[in-house]
């Protein structure tokens, strides 16, 4: 079986279970800064890391701390696995509760922000201030929209880690053989959603048994509306994130149009589960997920067929107003340690960001270069030449948009997941779909 990769996130929480941790959370945090953790003042500084990649990920990471000690052989990372996000969020809680909380941590912006509002987190700003580490050009290098996702009040509290781009895998032959070529003749990936139905369409069969392939496969997760309706420049909250927006003009084009062709045209494959393996069995021709499902493709694929990825199609007349989903976690310092200790984890998450580390960490797991000049080292510049399918997600790097980061948002995707995965499946017209999934977020937005 595959495990889940950080690519892609796991299945929502539940209500319940959302609720039963900010609960935890709210009880916790304001102890957590309370006092200090205990300190031996060792020769060599040991620092607490905390983090949710496994297998070849965390294989890459040891790779960069293993360097870093080299390079500074007074400070020892304690590197700590904390297996999926789910358990690193409730283990970070709970150790606010018994103050044993790491220096360092992965986080999601929800999650940020819970932590600033209890005053836990030590801002890159003031880290920068007080000890070097990030200069004017050095801020600059940082994607565009990676600097947004880490600021709060147009304060930069965190740095940017594991980020990955949402794109379209297509069978490059199957739209060849459909007449959907590019300037050289080979098969091109669709631009707009009316051409993405046309091919569809017409790469779906049927017979007595039933649809023997499909246009194209869509997972019943809120990332199958998401990545949509963010080409179709829709977002979920206004500006202040206190208002539903998807049910504009942008929001209900993209419910009508996912359920028109799952329901209406019958061209769309629904399935839970990863669809790389679909795809290879050329069950269906194309399928939106993140860069994580590459080398799981090329896998499926085994060479049957020529594929590629692209940036997913938007409505016509939507190319200015299209945006891409970006995804992944940062890295943030928690303050309630001792100054020795915050020093080091400073100088190492400097490192761990830097151009040399920010390439290691991009060409090793397939993860988004974090700094622009990432693109000009010779290493990065190979690993394209060899990996040209990477290129569409690198090109999209200032397209990027997050989900909303208040704390409020993991109830309100699990409300989406469950509304949208009944309107997949028939069981809900777009109109319903819609208007219930603002009446429970709206909901959820007022309880907290």
């Amino acid at each position: 079986m595959k495990s889940a990769s950080p690519f892609q996130k796991i299945r929502p929480l539940s209500i319940a279970a959302f609720l039963t941790i900010y609960l935890i959370l709210v009880s916790a945090l304001p102890g957590c800064n309370s006092r200090p953790v205990a300190s031996h003042s060792p020769s060599r500084v040991t620092v607490t890391f905390w983090h949710a990649m496994g297998l070849q990920h965390s294989k890459i990471l040891n790779q960069i701390i293993a360097e870093f000690e080299k390079q500074n052989p007074d400070i020892h990372i304690n590197s700590i696995y904390q297996g999926g996000y789910e358990s690193l969020l409730t283990n970070l809680t709970a150790s606010c509760t018994a103050r044993t909380n790491p220096v360092i941590s992965q986080m999601y912006e929800s999650w940020t922000t819970r932590f600033l509002e209890h005053g836990l987190l030590k801002p890159v700003e003031e880290l920068a201030s007080e000890y070097g580490g990030l200069s004017k050009e050095s801020r600059q290098d940082i994607v565009r929209v990676f600097i947004e996702d880490n600021s709060w009040d147009g304060k930069l509290i965190t740095l940017p880690f594991n980020k990955s781009a949402y794109v379209l895998y297509y069978n490059k032959d199957a739209m060849k053989g459909m007449g959907m070529v590019d300037e050289k003749g080979e098969g091109r990936a669709p631009v707009t959603w009316e051409e993405m139905r046309e091919a569809c369409i017409k790469f779906t069969r049927r017979d007595e048994s039933g649809t023997t392939r499909f246009g194209i496969g869509i997972r019943p997760f809120i990332e199958g509306y998401t990545t949509f309706l963010f080409r179709a420049g829709g977002r979920y909250l206004d500006a202040r994130a206190k208002t539903v927006a998807f049910t504009d003009e942008a929001g209900r084009l993209t419910m009508n149009y996912l359920i028109n062709l799952t329901t209406k045209d019958r061209v769309a494959y629904i399935e839970p589960t990863y669809l790389d393996r679909a795809f290879g069995g050329e069950r269906i021709a194309m399928y939106v997920s993140s860069t994580a499902s590459m080398p799981y493709t090329e896998k499926s694929v085994a060479g049957k067929f020529q594929w590629d990825t692209a940036p997913i199609p938007y409505p016509a007349g939507s190319e200015k107003v299209a945006r891409t989903l970006f995804q992944g976690t940062n890295i943030g310092i928690f303050k309630n340690h001792p100054p020795e200790k915050i020093k080091a984890a400073w100088r190492f998450v400097a490192f761990l960001t830097n151009t040399e580390s920010a390439t290691t960490w991009s060409v090793g797991t397939g993860y988004l270069p974090i700094r622009y000049s990432v693109l000009d080292t010779p290493d990065m510049k190979e690993y394209l030449k060899k990996n040209h399918r990477y290129k569409a997600p690198v090109a999209l790097l200032d397209n990027g948009i997050f989900e909303p980061r208040v704390l409020t948002w993991e109830p309100m995707r699990s409300v989406i997941t469950d509304y949208f995965e009944a309107a997949l499946n028939g069981r809900r017209n777009p109109e319903e779909t819609l208007a219930l999934m603002k009446e429970k977020c709206e909901s959820i937005i007022l309880t907290f």
